[in-house]
């Protein structure tokens, strides 16, 4: 992937690490210039149709913005569940020009520490081959923290 400036790259690194972390765990790792390049975070509501195999995103603003997406490949054996104005939050690039038109997207559903319960949805949005949006679901999620040690890496061949 070419990335054509230093706050593109920034700004995308900053946005995968809110796929699988809190705002609050970003403002630990990340410096304040690094964190300046998102916007605000927005309320959002996701609606998904694992039948139809198709999702809206709604962000809840006056006005509020709209992503309608349908996807057109899944790993064999994927199962995604119905989500019916399930709340969440998007995170975007201060630059919300980045959002408009069409894009691509991934989206995960993982499993909920409740059993019978849906887990955290999160969906990842690119344009022009980098990252512009995280939409991450307020669904119930587990996961861990801590710090360990490498140890025995040599050179790779």
């Amino acid at each position: 992937m070419a990335v054509k400036d230093k706050e593109n790259l920034a700004s995308a690194y900053v946005l995968s690490f809110l796929a699988d972390h809190d705002r609050e765990e970003a403002e630990k790792f990340f410096e304040k210039e690094d964190l300046d390049l998102l916007a605000p975070d927005l309320p959002a509501i996701i609606n998904l149709d694992a039948a139809s195999k198709s999702l809206r995103v709604s962000v809840t603003l006056p006005g509020g913005a709209t992503n309608n997406s349908v996807w057109t490949f899944e790993l064999p054996g994927t199962i995604f569940q119905n989500l019916t104005n399930v709340q969440g939050t998007l995170y975007t690039r201060i630059d919300a020009r980045q959002l408009l038109g069409e894009n691509e997207f991934w989206i995960q559903q993982y499993p909920s520490g409740v059993p019978g319960q849906i887990g955290r949805t999160v969906i990842e949005f690119y344009n022009t081959k980098i990252i512009t949006a995280i939409f991450k679901s307020s669904n119930d999620n587990f996961g861990a923290s801590g710090s360990g040690v490498w140890t025995g890496l040599g050179p790779r061949t």
